[in-house]
C-alpha cells in the first residue's frame, strides 16, 4: 500500500495482482485501478478470509509457519459461506474509486478443469510451442493430481468467479477483459473469445461484453479521443464478422475481414498466416 501511496504522488496509475494479505477494498481506496482476476472478491466475499489473510501476512514476513487448519477453513468456507453482502461492500468501494475488475476466468478454468481430457487435448496446441506446452503439461499434471479437497476449492472459485463478476457488474463495477495469455491453457489470439464467452456465462450481455471489450479499455487508459469506438478520426483497426455478435457473443469468431493499420487482410490472408504459425511451430517438435 505505500507503493500506491508513492505511485499517487508521482501521478502514476498502478494496476496488478493483490498481494495475498490485502484486502481488496484497502487497494482500491489506495488507488490501485485494476483488480487482476476474479478470485480476490471471491476470497473476500467470506467472513474466514480475515482470518487468513492475517494468517498470510504473518507467513510471507517469516513470522509464522503456513497453518493449514486456517487455510483449511477458508477453503472450505469459500463456497458454503459465500456472502452477497460482503462483496457489495467491496464493489461499492471498487466503483467509489473507480477501480476496474480484470476477471480473467480462463486462469481458473484451467484450475477446475486440469483433470479433465478434452479440456487438455484442446485442439489449439498445434499453435503453441512444445516447450510452452511440457510446462502447460506439468502445471496441469500437478493441479490434477492434488489433494480432492484442494480440487473441489479451485472448482468452487472457478463457479464463484463468475458469479462475482455478474454481481459486480450489477452493482455498477467496470469490467475489462484480460486473458493472461500464455498461462496454462490460454491460447494466444483465441483466448480473447474465449474470455467474452465466460464474461457471458457470468451474465453480461453481448453488447455489454463488447463494450468491455473495447471502450472500456480505451476509457481506462484516457485514449477515449482515439480508441473504443467506431469513428471519423479515430484509429481504424476494425474486426469484420459474418455474424451478429450482439445476437449470439460466439459470434466474435467469425471472422471475414481483418483492417490493420490501414491494410485488410480478407479470410484467405488470415487462414495463411494461422497455417503458418501452425507450420512453424510443427518445425519446433
Amino acid at each position: 500500500l505505500g507503493m500506491l501511496d508513492e505511485a499517487k504522488t508521482l501521478g502514476l496509475n498502478v494496476s496488478g495482482h493483490l498481494p495475498w494479505a490485502v484486502h481488496p477494498i484497502d487497494a482500491a481506496e489506495a488507488g490501485l485501478r485494476t483488480i487482476e482476476h476474479a478470485r480476490w472478491p471471491v476470497m473476500a466475499c467470506n467472513p474466514e478470509y480475515e482470518s487468513f489473510r492475517a494468517m498470510y501476512a504473518r507467513f510471507a514476513t517469516l513470522e509464522r509457519e503456513w497453518d493449514g487448519a486456517v487455510f483449511g477453513r477458508f477453503r472450505d468456507a469459500v463456497w458454503q459461506r459465500f456472502d452477497e453482502r460482503l462483496c457489495a461492500e467491496i464493489f461499492r468501494a471498487l466503483v467509489a474509486s473507480d477501480t476496474y475488475l480484470v476477471p480473467t476466468h480462463l486462469t481458473r478454468q484451467m484450475d477446475a478443469f486440469a483433470g479433465d481430457s478434452s479440456y487438455r487435448n484442446d485442439a489449439r496446441r498445434v499453435y503453441v510451442s512444445p516447450a510452452r506446452l511440457r510446462g502447460w503439461d506439468r502445471d496441469l499434471t500437478n493441479t490434477a493430481n492434488g489433494p480432492s479437497e484442494l480440487l473441489r476449492f479451485y472448482t468452487e472459485v472457478f463457479d464463484l468467479g463468475l458469479r462475482t463478476t455478474g454481481l459486480a457488474h450489477a452493482a455498477g463495477v467496470r469490467i475489462l477483459v484480460g486473458t493472461d495469455t500464455f498461462d496454462t491453457m490460454v491460447f494466444p489470439g483465441f483466448s480473447y473469445h474465449d474470455e467474452l464467452v465466460l464474461l457471458s456465462r457470468a451474465g453480461l450481455r453481448p453488447l455489454e461484453i463488447l463494450n468491455a471489450a473495447t471502450y472500456r479499455a480505451a476509457e481506462f487508459l484516457g485514449m477515449t479521443d482515439e480508441f473504443g469506438t467506431v469513428a471519423v478520426g479515430k484509429v481504424a483497426d476494425l474486426i469484420l464478422l459474418d455474424a451478429d455478435p450482439l445476437l449470439y457473443i460466439h459470434n466474435t469468431m467469425r471472422i471475414d475481414h481483418v483492417i490493420f493499420n490501414g491494410t485488410p487482410y480478407d479470410r484467405v490472408a488470415l487462414d495463411a498466416m494461422i497455417a503458418a504459425v501452425r507450420e512453424y511451430v510443427g518445425t519446433l517438435r
